[in-house]
């Protein structure tokens, strides 16, 4: 078989692996963790690929990151596929099948090694810790920023071939890209000097102190990018209030967890159980545990260099490991997690390296050990596949996802959080309560949970009570936008309109583009009779968020009001071809075409809201005075 075709059999068996183990994710649900803010709760990113949207991209970071790019790849799903989630998975899985096949090609380039590099492949297609970054729509930055990192050590490969400066161009454009992707690509000049000394051997083409020099100027431009986008990213994180001060959680106290995360990430390479979404931040690290970590991965870094000569790929594999992890170690901490699933896919490639290069060695003296080898490789892709198809499974739905993650950890107050606002969503509002508690009981100083509490008991008719942990949440959280929103909601059912205004006020400030603030701002103008300062509010909601229901049935109630009936009548029949089953429209619509003398259309729009609502009393009370004025 020639290698032409030895090759493409290997990109067709990789792409098959993939499938086959991650068919089921084109029926999962959007998760309450990130998705919201990046698709489901995004004005920018529903309406899809806009010169509006385009500008907002570059200039946000509410999510604490900039990364424009990502930005771009949600709204192109959207354009295509709305938000339907079925379409979103599939991008990120198509993300992850070409990142799988660009690994293979870059190390079969570089090294000439396809089996080997097969090897590396199939582990990065079928390991575990991966289903994080493939799954989960929001993290699509993580596959997204990693086929660009590939792109650019694939174009950096053939310019340490053949010296053209259209690859080393072409090398440096793919990672500003990256760059506008995610930030975690700022490694990635230092994994480049790893691949000149391996597999590229470039320090050995001069002089050692020499070659390393000019290596090192070579990547310059890149080392200059990677500080550019290090300087936004870390304001944008602490502008958004998500990286946790050194006061709170002191240097030494991160120094030692790293050390540790360091080794629970290499636990979970060879023994990926117990996986969760979030792993909470123990605050505190075990000083055994951290001189044992700090030993471990000292002996491992002198072995790895001492070998350097015979064995060259462990030195670059390690370091690749260790040095694409220092960003996301907890050094620097945003963010309350120990650590992360997602954080590895990039780091345990190098781990894959090591395996996929020093194994062989090991087995090579031993009789049979051809066949040791293979039946090997065979045993752990099953293994992985097998425990990657279990735990892809997790990830179905909110739900599901966040009650596996309460089996796996302890005191998980996001996951208990999210599980608590996923039940409130279908309504069980004392089962989420309970959960909140739990929360607020572990964690007191988590915004989330004090929101989500104020939420269930508003839905109760608890104002008052709920306006308290609206309160809390924003002591905590000041940049809290939706905090400031649901508040104002909790004093406008009290009578508090001023101060309920100056919360939408302050909402807008911050977050100008945010729709339901401003359907809200309109529902207060309303509810004094200020009817004309309300529509224009509405219309602000709608060219956020063209399909949003309460705003176009807020505006048709207000153009009623002004008298501008016939618009208002529009405005419902824009509902009910949105939601054919909305009993507010309905009414709402019979209303207004009684108001224009359309008194049997407007029969049936009443009749249809008690087919739906029999006990619906405004629409009986409707009924009766059309039936008294047709007898008239």
């Amino acid at each position: 078989m020639g290698v032409y075709r030895k090759g493409l059999v290997a990109a067709v068996l990789l792409s098959a692996l993939i499938v086959i183990v991650y068919w089921p994710v084109q029926s999962f649900d959007f998760i309450n963790y990130d998705d919201p803010s990046y698709i489901m709760d995004n004005p920018h990113v529903k309406a899809g690929l806009t010169k509006a949207g385009f500008i907002w991209a570059f200039k946000d970071i509410h999510t604490g990151y900039w990364h424009p790019l990502t930005w771009f790849s949600h709204m192109l799903d959207c354009e295509v596929f709305g938000t339907k989630p079925g379409g979103h998975h599939w991008t990120s899985l198509i993300f992850h099948l070409l990142n799988t096949l660009l690994l293979f090609r870059l190390l079969v380039v570089s090294t000439g090694e396809r089996d080997k590099s097969f090897f590396v492949s199939a582990l990065f297609a079928l390991h575990p810790l991966n289903v994080e970054s493939v799954v989960w729509v929001a993290e699509r930055k993580n596959v997204l920023s990693t086929f660009l990192w590939l792109t650019t050590m694939s174009f950096y490969v053939h310019y340490a071939r053949d010296g053209s400066r259209t690859n080393y161009t072409a090398a440096l454009l793919s990672y500003a890209a990256g760059l506008l992707a995610k930030p975690m690509l700022v490694t990635l000049p230092f994994v480049l000097l790893l691949m000149d000394f391996w597999p590229l051997r470039r320090w050995d083409r001069d002089e050692h102190r020499s070659s390393l020099r000019v290596l090192i100027i070579e990547k310059v431009p890149f080392f200059a990018l990677a500080a550019a986008v290090s300087a936004v990213t870390i304001w944008a994180s602490q502008d958004r209030e998500v990286t946790v001060s050194l006061s709170t959680l002191p240097l030494l106290t991160r120094l030692g967890h790293a050390l540790i995360s360091y080794v629970v990430y290499l636990w979970k390479f060879f023994w990926p159980i117990h996986l969760a979404v979030f792993y909470p931040h123990p605050l505190t690290a075990p000083l055994w545990q951290a001189v044992a970590g700090g030993v471990l991965i000292s002996v491992m870094t002198v072995a790895a260099i001492s070998w350097r000569l015979r064995r060259p790929y462990l030195l670059m594999g390690w370091l690749w490991y260790l040095g694409t992890l220092v960003p996301v170690i907890g050094v620097i901490q945003v963010g309350w997690q120990a650590m992360a699933d997602r954080y590895a896919y990039v780091p345990f490639v190098g781990l894959f390296i090591c395996v996929a290069w020093g194994v062989p060695e090991l087995v090579a003296p031993l009789r049979r050990g051809r066949q040791l080898l293979l039946a090997g490789a065979i045993i752990s892709l099953v293994y992985f596949g097998s425990v990657t198809s279990f735990q892809i499974q997790f990830w179905r739905d909110s739900t599901t996802l966040f009650s596996r993650a309460l089996e796996t950890t302890r005191g998980n107050w996001v996951a208990l959080n999210n599980l608590g606002a996923a039940l409130l969503a279908k309504g069980r509002v004392q089962e989420a309560m309970t959960y909140f508690r739990e929360v607020l009981r572990l964690k007191p100083d988590y915004p989330y949970a004090h929101n989500n509490m104020a939420l269930a008991l508003a839905h109760g008719g608890r104002f008052e009570e709920a306006r308290g942990f609206y309160l809390e949440a924003l002591r905590y959280r000041m940049n809290y936008v939706e905090a400031h929103n649901n508040l104002a909601l909790a004093l406008a059912h009290l009578g508090r309109y001023e101060e309920a205004m100056d919360h939408l006020d302050e909402a807008l400030r911050r977050r100008p583009y945010y729709p339901e603030a401003w359907n809200n701002k309109g529902y207060l103008y309303a509810l004094q009779g200020r009817h004309g300062e309300a529509i224009p509010c509405f219309e602000r909601a709608l060219a956020f968020r063209g399909d949003y229901p309460d705003a176009l049935n807020n505006l048709g109630a207000s153009l009623a009001k002004e008298g501008r009936v016939a618009e208002a009548t529009e405005r419902f029949q824009q509902v009910l071809s949105i939601a054919p089953d909305d009993v507010t429209a309905l009414n709402n619509l019979g209303i207004a075409l009684f108001n224009l003398g359309r008194y049997q259309e407007a029969r049936r729009q009443f009749e249809e809201v008690l087919k739906i609502d029999p006990g619906h009393g405004e629409a009986k009370r409707n009924l009766a005075h059309i039936q008294a004025v047709t007898k008239r």
